[in-house]
């Protein structure tokens, strides 16, 4: 099997927090360049490293392929993580699984939803969360209600065939702002949501009929 990647932390934990130098960043970079190898860099405390060390952060991501950075470990901000690179390979990213989770006013867990990878991810929790938020669908009609999807440019709305013709209302609207709207065969996405009713505790699970999919709530 042939190495595709290889990665680096910086700083790196098990050395004490040492942060790499911009003269080794460069042999590593230089060296698996000719391998065609690509350098990822976990960043989770790359803020720490650049403050360490007086590097621009910009210096860091010329050298690597990839580049994650840890918002919560470096910034104290709960949101996760992000990846920078490159638009060729930010196209992969795609295949990554996209999750939400809503709380009410009092911090409690009301619903969780999420889609595996895929290019409909993004669109297939944003607009399960606004069918059960918005409109009040239970998480299976949510789940189940028919899907759109805007192309990576914007040129073109497409909507799922299953569900029938567009709304000729809404397909003039769409057409109005320059858009062509598109009926496809194909499904969109996939989605799993499970959610928690505040008056009982009872929890209630959606499935996808799109692929192969299973909500467990217990």
């Amino acid at each position: 099997m042939r190495t595709a990647a290889v990665a680096i932390e910086n700083t790196h934990v098990r050395s004490g927090g040492r942060a790499w130098r911009l003269a080794e960043l460069d042999a590593l970079s230089t060296y698996l360049g000719g391998l065609g190898v690509a350098l990822h860099c976990d960043g989770a405390r790359l803020w720490n490293a650049s403050v360490a060390t007086g590097t621009p952060l910009d210096e860091y991501g010329r050298r690597c392929s990839t580049l994650s950075v840890c918002l919560s470990k470096s910034l104290g901000t709960p949101v996760g993580s992000l990846v920078v690179t490159n638009a060729a390979r930010a196209e992969r990213f795609e295949q990554n699984p996209c999750l939400a989770m809503v709380f009410d006013g009092d911090g409690r867990l009301r619903l969780v939803a999420g889609s595996p990878g895929g290019k409909a991810r993004v669109e297939t929790v944003r607009q399960l969360l606004v069918n059960v938020l918005d409109f009040g669908l239970n998480v299976q009609r949510a789940v189940d209600t028919g899907r759109f999807l805007v192309s990576p440019d914007g040129a073109s709305v497409d909507f799922e065939a299953r569900y029938g013709d567009v709304d000729p209302g809404l397909r003039h609207a769409l057409e109005a702002r320059g858009h062509v709207v598109l009926v496809k065969e194909e499904a969109f996405g996939s989605g799993q949501a499970i959610a928690i009713d505040p008056a009982t505790g009872a929890l209630m699970a959606g499935a996808d009929w799109r692929r192969e999919s299973v909500a467990l709530a217990y």
